[in-house]
């Protein structure tokens, strides 16, 4: 069947389950499932939230503004995930009411990770300062800090607060 795969080797997979994603998300989401395979989270222009046993949607994040979610992981402990942000962001020369300031060259885009808490959605923290896009953005195993990679050419490591940290140790 077209929906089973084997290698030469003898090794199959087979598919188990089809999960319609929502009208919203993006032809290239971003997938993260937590630790004990529980829920999967997409992002794109939202971030929601799928019960992996029965498929549905529990949940749903949309950010404020022009923000498009990218990268995406969650914490071992699967309390948080984490995903980069990228925001467009008029400059001040782009508020005058020219027809010029309207140009997308007037505009700067902000490339921040943000930290939600997976089952409400609350963006528990933020954290800018990458020159270009994020590539990626995980929380470190020993759940304290986050990193980061941009198109940049850096990587920033992030120490979480201790109330973060009490969270994802329970």
């Amino acid at each position: 069947p077209a929906d089973d795969a084997t290698a030469k080797s003898g090794i199959s997979i087979h598919r188990t389950k089809t999960i319609k994603l929502s009208p919203r998300t993006s032809s290239s989401p971003q997938l993260a499932i937590d630790s004990q395979e529980r829920y999967a989270i997409v992002s794109g222009p939202d971030m929601a939230l799928y019960a992996l046993e029965s498929g549905t949607k529990v949940g749903e994040h949309r950010p404020s503004g022009s923000s498009r979610l990218n990268s995406l992981s969650i914490d071992p402990s699967g309390t948080f995930a984490v995903c980069s942000a990228q925001k467009v962001v008029s400059s001040t020369a782009s508020k005058s009411k020219s027809a010029k300031s309207s140009s997308p060259s007037n505009a700067t885009r902000s490339h921040r990770v943000h930290l939600y808490r997976i089952l409400t959605g609350e963006l528990v923290a933020t954290a800018g300062g990458h020159g270009g896009p994020i590539t990626s953005a995980i929380v470190a195993n020993d759940c304290r800090h986050v990193i980061s990679a941009s198109s940049d050419g850096t990587v920033f490591v992030w120490r979480l607060s201790e109330a973060i940290v009490s969270d994802i140790n329970g």
